[in-house]
């Protein structure tokens, strides 16, 4: 593994409440992983020259989902590009990850936006986070007291899924499967930015 970086972290922490005026939450599994999901920086659009780190389609980027967490792992070679990133994250620069979806439905309860299911797009590391728990890192790095909590978080969610795909009849696996209907497309962070328009209703939301 000397000629590879792996890159580990947690994506999302489901039932926790964004940090923002506009607060939603994502229910336990709620994220359908049945196409391709990159891993980029920033949520850069890698349509418009952003970078995808790793990818699904190749075995590259690696996601465990439970009822806990999402969590991922990323395995990339050592190019100038990946290498500037690792830095980063080593530094502590970037120490965020992050998620983007779209095709979500889900209620409002409380003045929070609930996301019961959602379509996973892509997986990002970035400069900071809107939830608590979403902490990146390279796997054999020094484990420091910000990241416990997390890497033993992504320990147990990693077990939990590979487990869960052994047995498909397992809750989670069957979880993972469902299917729900597409609804409205929403970036994440398009979405915090966007007034309570958003949340009236997925038939009435509107960009």
């Amino acid at each position: 593994m000397s000629n590879l970086i792996v890159l580990q972290g947690i994506a999302h922490v489901f039932e926790t409440v964004s940090d923002h005026d506009q607060p939603y939450k994502c229910r336990p599994s709620a994220f359908r992983m049945h196409q391709r999901v990159d891993l980029l920086f920033q949520h850069e659009d890698h349509g418009m020259g952003g970078k995808v780190y790793a990818t699904t389609d190749d075995g590259t980027l690696k996601l465990f989902q439970t009822t806990k967490a999402l969590a991922f792992e990323a395995t990339m070679p050592i190019t100038r590009l990946c290498a500037g990133l690792a830095a980063m994250v080593r530094k502590g620069w970037c120490t965020a990850g992050s998620v983007q979806f779209d095709q979500w439905t889900g209620p409002v309860e409380n003045g929070v936006q609930v996301i019961d299911r959602a379509r996973l797009l892509d997986v990002s590391i970035g400069f900071s986070g809107r939830f608590p728990g979403t902490v990146v890192w390279l796997d054999g790095d020094d484990e420091y007291p910000y990241q416990q909590q997390a890497r033993a978080l992504f320990r147990t969610v990693k077990a939990e899924a590979e487990r869960s795909r052994s047995h498909p009849s397992s809750p989670i696996a069957a979880s993972a499967s469902r299917s729900h209907r597409s609804q409205v497309p929403v970036e994440v962070s398009t979405l915090l930015a966007k007034g309570r328009s958003w949340f009236k209703g997925v038939g009435e939301c509107t960009r």
